[in-house]
């Protein structure tokens, strides 16, 4: 599976009211995957506080300081599960417009839509496979 072949899945997998644009994910061979997209301020405040994010003093001061769309880039380690051949997504690092977020202030479940959406266009595929191998630039579906 092709980066660009993850990044249209990926696009068709999340809800209709994901403040996401324009939306790209890198595949890099030692498991990481970036996700880069353009978000609109006012659609992201939207969508957080519809998702239980509560804005707090500094976050609103770095929100009336943003353009209005900006860039995102959220890095995460991807492995295979536990319960099986799917991948779990865990966040190393968010930047929002070129400035780094503390991810220990985000609500622990917000990037779950990650993984549940890669692991949607990995099954969707439709290959049979027992194991997943990543490369720069994409993820091997492998059957043994």
């Amino acid at each position: 599976m092709t980066e660009q072949q993850l990044s249209e899945g990926f696009t068709r997998c999340l809800p209709q009211d994901t403040p996401l644009r324009e939306i790209t994910v890198a595949i890099s061979a030692d498991g990481r995957l970036t996700l880069t997209a353009v978000l609109g301020v006012s659609e992201m405040q939207k969508f957080a506080e519809a998702n239980g994010v509560k804005l707090g003093m500094a976050e609103k001061a770095l929100i009336k300081l943003l353009p209005k769309t900006f860039s995102i880039k959220i890095v995460f380690r991807a492995e295979t599960a536990d319960d099986g051949g799917l991948l779990s997504c865990v966040p190393e690092s968010l930047t929002l417009h070129d400035k780094e977020i503390d991810l220990t202030k985000l609500p622990a479940g917000l990037f779950q839509r990650v993984t549940d959406s890669v692991n949607q266009v990995l099954t969707d595929s439709g290959l049979f496979f027992t194991r997943i191998v990543f490369e720069d630039g994409a993820i091997i579906l492998a059957h043994d």
